[in-house]
């Protein structure tokens, strides 16, 4: 059995996880149970479908199938607002376009799933946290036929903000972000990028109505859980394939 512990994070009392490797269990450090949110991409039918469970009280839920399109669907995201909505995000390549899909779940019911209006034609990796305003926050590496670049958006009240840039123009590949809220609820988006042949972290938070300056992590440096019990949670049987699951772990709701 292998426990994962390498690439977690926990900032706002909330535990995000992409395991990209096959594993059977993860552990994670906490002083409390925690609720968990799990989705991920799986073949049906010569295409990829979003699955999504959930355990409550040390139980996992029946697997549910989100997506049932012509859409190849994957690399989802998923977070909760202060309501219990579940906001899902994912990507969806068809026609020679990856395009970015959402849906919100509410009482066990799923929204019909819609896009997310973007230019550019391949976007990939989105990360999606929801602030304590319940404004929904993403951000994804998009091209359009040059460098990947980090973009962002936000929904208020259902309406999408027009995409933009999270750092300035540049001529280097950005990619693989993962945002985070801060403690005191400002949105913290770090990721990979490509500086003199060598890929370094850079990390940036919004406050004001901007990003601030991007700013380089040093390897260790990232906020994680503090110390404390380590609880061995055990994957689903169900889950065939974990090469693309996203988990949230939640303290409470």
């Amino acid at each position: 059995m292998m426990i994962l512990r390498k690439g977690t994070f926990l900032l706002a009392g909330m535990l995000s996880l992409h395991l990209y490797a096959g594993a059977a269990a993860l552990a994670v450090e906490q002083a409390e149970p925690v609720e968990i949110d799990a989705v991920w991409s799986e073949a049906r039918d010569g295409r990829h479908e979003i699955f999504h469970t959930m355990r409550r009280g040390g139980q996992w839920s029946d697997p549910e199938m989100v997506t049932d399109d012509y859409f190849d669907n994957q690399q989802p995201a998923i977070d909760r607002d202060s309501q219990g909505r579940i906001w899902l995000v994912w990507t969806a390549y068809a026609s020679q376009r990856k395009e970015l899909r959402y849906t919100v779940g509410d009482g066990g019911v799923w929204q019909e799933s819609k896009p997310i209006e973007v230019e550019t034609t391949t976007n990939n990796a989105p990360s999606l946290a929801v602030d304590g305003d319940n404004v929904a926050w993403l951000v994804w590496a998009g091209n359009n036929g040059g460098d990947d670049d980090i973009y962002y958006a936000f929904s208020t009240n259902g309406q999408w903000s027009e995409p933009a840039l999270v750092h300035g123009p540049n001529d280097r590949v950005d990619v693989l972000p993962v945002l985070a809220l801060a403690s005191d609820g400002r949105p913290v988006v770090s990721w990979q990028a490509m500086v003199d042949g060598n890929y370094v972290t850079l990390s940036s938070s919004y406050g004001d109505g901007k990003w601030s300056e991007e700013e380089p992590i040093a390897e260790g440096d990232e906020d994680e859980a503090d110390d404390g019990a380590i609880e061995e949670i055990a994957l689903p049987s169900f889950i065939d394939d974990n090469k693309a699951l996203f988990l949230r772990l939640y303290h409470s709701f």
